[in-house]
């Protein structure tokens, strides 16, 4: 289901930014190239989409303008530099969690998932379109969503989505936290 972005990108500019990169193509050959009946599902060109308006993310908010070889390979030394802060070693995991966390992209698609209540795939899907590191993310179940994230501080971002049955909603939990 296509939504409004602020850091929009012509299919012109997405042809570009693939064509351009060897390491795009090849990290975009493990998804489909055509997408599933579920609007949740995405393809190949979707998460393309999304990468490319990262890149463009981070040129207009953040002035920093690479290509995705240049930044995995500046991750990656500051990753294996033992003279590296947490800081530079975070650096990369930082920019992901606020472009994330931040974006107008994301505000309110938590809200299209809450319509009608999921299945297990579907739920998952949204989650992966959605987060990027699990580790610095929190997953858990309730009957009460907006009681759970009044405790949790009323977090600027927060998605939830409503699953048909209890057992749905306990085998995701149990999905995301093996992947943490």
């Amino acid at each position: 289901m296509p939504f409004k972005t602020a850091y929009g990108v012509s299919d012109r500019e997405l042809t570009r930014f693939v064509e351009n990169s060897e390491l795009v193509k090849f990290w975009l050959k493990k998804f489909s190239s055509r997408p599933k009946e579920s609007w949740l599902s995405s393809s190949r060109r979707d998460k393309a989409r999304i990468l490319c308006r990262f890149f463009k993310w981070l040129r207009i908010e953040k002035d920093i303008d690479l290509t995705p070889r240049e930044l995995v390979e500046r991750h990656r030394k500051f990753r294996l530099s033992k003279d590296s802060t947490v800081e530079e070693m975070q650096w990369l995991l930082n920019l992901a969690l606020e472009h994330s966390r931040d974006n107008p992209d994301f505000v309110g698609m938590h809200a299209i998932a809450n319509r009608c209540a999921m299945n297990e795939s579907e739920i998952k899907s949204a989650i992966e379109k959605i987060v990027n590191y699990y580790p610095a993310w929190t997953i858990g179940i309730t009957d009460d969503p907006e009681r759970r994230r009044t405790e949790h501080g009323n977090p600027k971002v927060w998605h939830h989505w409503k699953a048909h049955t209890e057992a749905i909603a306990r085998n995701v939990e149990e999905y995301f936290i093996k992947k943490v």
